[in-house]
C-alpha cells in the first residue's frame, strides 16, 4: 500500500484499499435454497427438484430381485464389484421377463445398494 492510497468506506458499503466487504453484500451472495416437492402414489413416491426429470421410486419385487441376484452373485455381488452399463443390460437381457420395467441404471443400483447392505452388516460390529 503506497502513500497516495487511503483507506474509507465508499458508497457501496465496500472499503478502499482493503478485502473486507458488509454484511449485506455479503449475505446477498448465498446459494438459494432450492425447493422440493413429494409426492405419493399408488405405484410409488416421485420426487421433483426444480429442473430435474421427475422420477418414480418403485419397489423391486421378489422375482425382480432373484433374477438380479441370480446374474449378478457370482461375479459382482459376492466380489463386491458394481457392474458397468454392459454388464446391467446383459443382466437385463438374460432375464427380459422379470425385469422389462427396469433400465440398466436401475439394475445397477439395485446391485450397489446390495454390495453396500453386504459391507454394512460383514464388517460392523
Amino acid at each position: 500500500m503506497g502513500e497516495g492510497d487511503e483507506i474509507g468506506e465508499g458508497e457501496d458499503g465496500e472499503i478502499r484499499g482493503g478485502e473486507v466487504k458488509s454484511e449485506t453484500r455479503l449475505s446477498n451472495t448465498l446459494p438459494p435454497e432450492i425447493p422440493t416437492q413429494m409426492e405419493v402414489s399408488s405405484s410409488g413416491i416421485s420426487s421433483s427438484i426444480k429442473g430435474r426429470h421427475t422420477t418414480t421410486k418403485k419397489p423391486w419385487t421378489k422375482e425382480e430381485t432373484s433374477a438380479v441376484e441370480r446374474s449378478m452373485s457370482r461375479k459382482f455381488i459376492e466380489k463386491f464389484v458394481v457392474p458397468g452399463k454392459n454388464d446391467c443390460i446383459a443382466c437385463i437381457n438374460a432375464n427380459p421377463e422379470a425385469l422389462k420395467e427396469r433400465d440398466w441404471r436401475a439394475v445397477k443400483f439395485h446391485v450397489k445398494n446390495k454390495i453396500t447392505a453386504l459391507k454394512r452388516k460383514a464388517f460392523s460390529h
